[in-house]
């Protein structure tokens, strides 16, 4: 085979493999069920049965706090691993996690953030290391829900959760649940920025949410945003799936279409969120961090170690501190040095 032979089959072949036949489908959904919800039981089965029919191969849900309604959801899709916290029935400090798996489930881990408000509702996130039926390669899947309200949690609550990809950046990443913030937010931005993600939602239709685009929705009756908010009720987006790739393989995953779903029927709504579907594709590519891509995080880095500062709630500024080292981080940024700035170029 001569040279020019040789060339052009190592860049169809590079071409091949940047390609995927490899197409999945993923959903999230908060599915509202805190002690305080109307018609819990109702709505787990028409979610469920829906869940079924659209047969997805990932599942991440929020709000799950009871073993009834666990093993409801379950049963209605019995070709899925479920994996939730061991949790006696009843209210309970549960994380509410449940995550519904079409494959092979490796390993599952509970995180509890630090930073805590409500009673009775412990917030974390999930780590599920995963072989799905749809992929070439083995993928961690992270199921999370921040505090419903206070900037300054979830930006701590983010903290640990940035702090544990960093110490596992290992195999591809998917992650998905209800950051309870707007895409224009800090919190959007520094976890986009800090982990290099991908908003596949966003990406599948186009880099742009459009005008009217939400998951927590002004016209859905169970909203509580009219309550929570001095602006009076507000079309919201809380709800996403991201991913991001493995540093060692460049697996990766492109968003081919998305929808927001699971609304209910007419009268009767599901959760207060409409739930998040979008199709993926599983991709062989490599993103690097660009200099833009810095100087964001270090803003937002630098909010942060504001936020850290004038916080009254010492675990919060302690929190902070010791998991993301905020200084230290803005330092090799501004250096071009360091395991931060490290991390990140592997991407």
């Amino acid at each position: 085979m001569n040279r020019k032979a040789s060339s052009f089959l190592i860049l169809l072949l590079s071409v091949f493999t940047s390609l995927s036949v490899h197409a999945f489908c993923v959903q999230t959904f908060n599915a509202y069920g805190a002690f305080y919800a109307a018609d819990i039981a109702q709505r787990t089965r028409e979610t469920a049965e829906q869940l079924k029919a659209d047969a997805c191969s990932a599942i991440f849900l929020q709000e799950v706090f009871n073993r009834n309604r666990m093993n409801m959801y379950q049963q209605f899709s019995a070709e899925l691993a479920s994996t939730h916290e061991n949790v006696p029935t009843g209210l309970t400090t549960s994380s509410g996690l449940q995550s519904l798996i079409k494959g092979e489930v490796l390993e599952t881990k509970f995180y509890r953030f630090q930073v805590q408000t409500l009673v009775g509702i412990r917030k974390g996130f999930s780590v599920t290391r995963v072989r799905l039926k749809d992929l070439s390669s083995e993928v961690v899947l992270v199921n999370v829900h921040l505090h419903h309200s206070s900037t300054d949690s979830r930006m701590s609550q983010l903290a640990e959760l940035v702090e544990w990809r960093h110490k596992n950046p290992d195999l591809p990443l998917i992650l998905a649940g209800d950051l309870n913030s707007n895409p224009d937010s800090i919190e959007y931005d520094f976890l986009v920025t800090a982990l290099n993600l991908v908003d596949l939602g966003r990406q599948a239709i186009g880099g742009t949410y459009p005008a009217g685009y939400c998951t927590y929705c002004k016209d859905n009756p169970r909203s509580w945003d009219g309550f929570l908010s001095s602006k009076g009720p507000q079309d919201q987006t809380y709800d996403y799936v991201f991913s991001a790739p493995d540093p060692k393989t460049g697996i990766d995953f492109r968003g081919v279409s998305s929808q927001v779903n699971l609304k209910g029927r007419t009268g009767f709504t599901w959760s207060d969120h409409y739930g998040v579907q979008v199709e993926l594709k599983e991709v062989r590519q490599k993103r690097r961090s660009n200099q833009e891509k810095l100087e964001q995080l270090s803003a937002s880095l630098i909010q942060l170690k504001d936020l850290a500062n004038r916080h009254k709630d010492a675990r919060y500024r302690r929190n902070l501190k010791s998991l993301l080292v905020v200084e230290d981080h803005i330092k090799q940024l501004e250096q071009k040095a360091g395991f931060f700035y490290n991390y990140l170029m592997r991407l």
